[in-house]
């Protein structure tokens, strides 16, 4: 593996970062020939006997772009971990991978460019538990508990600067598609027919998600933030007793952390 650009971010606030890797034609053949291996031992072929077929035999069994499509996802999947770890960064999603110089063949070396990103940078207002503290203090026992929490996390909005990585919106916004297609499908409706019961244009649509998604990242590195600097913990015993009565959680401990969490600093904030 060879490096050729250093990690680099758009600015202090930014924490995309991004990377070249090429991957050698000699490494690639080498991987080539260890599929080409395992598939003589795993199938039959007319005429011969299980793992006894000709390479040039099992060759035509297989597609080829299949294969070099495998390889080049194994092998830089190993190659982005090492990097990552060499680099001492802290990765928060899924790389965005992208081939320099396709298409993937076997007589040449891969070009490979990595974007990804850590946990976005957040800094908070000093002032921002006064102006908290002075909306609690309006807050009457007449007063919807609901809407007054609504005006706590506007005014916590308002008074916080974080610039989220533009690949880390893309993947939320990508994933809710993904999901939302899913569930259409299961419904048998198309998205033209959601879009018109949503009064919606695709474009208004996908912007509305992107607002929704930027308003959570920023709620919960503020979460996150408070957390830390007011010292606000949740004990393990805490997790298991919430994963007990909510077994259907019990897979998703750090889901179960945050939600905790995030009553905790809610109510810190609700208290000043």
């Amino acid at each position: 593996m060879t490096v050729t650009k250093k990690p680099t971010k758009k600015s202090p606030q930014d924490t995309t970062f991004t990377f070249k890797l090429s991957l050698k034609k000699e490494q690639i053949k080498d991987e080539y020939q260890k599929y080409l291996k395992k598939m003589r031992s795993e199938i039959q072929t007319k005429g011969f006997r299980k793992g006894h077929s000709p390479v040039d035999v099992i060759e035509q069994n297989i597609s080829l772009p299949e294969v070099l499509s495998e390889i080049a996802s194994h092998l830089i999947s190993h190659l982005y971990t090492d990097k990552v770890k060499d680099l001492k960064l802290q990765p928060i999603i899924q790389p965005k991978i992208k081939i320099l110089n396709p298409p993937l063949e076997l007589n040449k070396d891969w070009q490979v460019e990595v974007i990804g990103c850590e946990k976005p940078v957040i800094t908070l207002n000093p002032n921002y538990q006064k102006e908290i503290k002075k909306l609690n203090s309006k807050k009457t026992d007449k007063d919807n508990n609901n809407k007054h929490l609504d005006q706590i996390i506007t005014t916590l909005l308002k008074n916080i600067q974080v610039t989220l990585p533009q690949i880390l919106i893309e993947t939320d916004v990508s994933a809710h598609f993904n999901s939302l297609f899913d569930q259409l499908e299961k419904n048998k409706t198309t998205f033209e027919e959601y879009l018109k019961s949503k009064k919606q244009t695709q474009q208004e649509y996908q912007q509305s998600i992107e607002d929704q998604i930027t308003k959570e990242w920023s709620l919960n590195l503020a979460i996150d933030q408070i957390a830390a600097d007011e010292k606000i913990i949740v004990t393990p015993d805490q997790v298991s007793a919430v994963s007990q009565n909510n077994p259907q959680f019990k897979q998703n401990l750090n889901l179960i952390y945050f939600l905790i969490l995030q009553q905790k600093v809610i109510k810190f904030l609700q208290d000043l």
